[in-house]
């Protein structure tokens, strides 16, 4: 129920009670959101799919369609979800989702991209854990002990020796 407040012509305070109404909003569509499942940088054969999944907000709901790099005249899917299962180097491009609703007869249209990158084989470099007991910490530490004590070795001798220059007193 809404009320409102409004002066007469006498300028006396009134007010009207409304019955209840409903307002129905339509927006547009807009945020458009692409995730790709598993979400990598690259894929190579070994990979069994790639899901990408497409999220649009408006009201009425979306509908949408999956196109593949400038071919837009052929739709590859009709609903928010398209699954590359043949992940194979070929099947690389960019896949671009559009999303559309219609408001009173006036279509509107929105879009976003993703760009999948499959290979024929990974390049996997070896990313070793850091390890306090690391062969690679101990290859530092033999030099730097060797010098630690070589420096007090010398430094030892240098004090006894000017030590032993000093004159005594009687």
């Amino acid at each position: 129920m809404c009320k409102w407040f409004y002066n007469d012509m006498e300028g006396a305070m009134q007010n009207v009670n409304s019955n209840a109404t409903r307002i129905l909003v339509k927006v547009p569509v807009g945020d458009v959101h692409i995730n790709n499942q598993p979400n990598q940088r690259q894929y190579d054969r070994m990979t069994d799919s790639i899901t990408l999944t497409c999220k649009a907000s408006g009201d009425p709901e979306p509908e949408y369609k999956w196109f593949k790099e400038n071919n837009n005249e052929t739709m590859i899917s009709g609903t928010n979800l398209y699954v590359i299962e043949d992940v194979t180097r070929n099947n690389s491009g960019v896949y671009i989702c559009e999303v559309h609703n219609i408001i009173d007869n006036v279509i509107y249209t929105n879009s976003n991209s993703v760009k999948i990158d499959i290979v024929d084989e990974m390049l996997l470099l070896p990313n070793p854990a850091p390890s306090s007991n690391s062969s690679e910490h101990s290859a530092y530490a033999v030099p730097v002990i060797l010098v630690l004590v070589v420096v007090v070795i010398v430094s030892f001798f240098a004090v006894r020796k000017l030590l032993g220059n000093r004159p005594t007193k009687e």
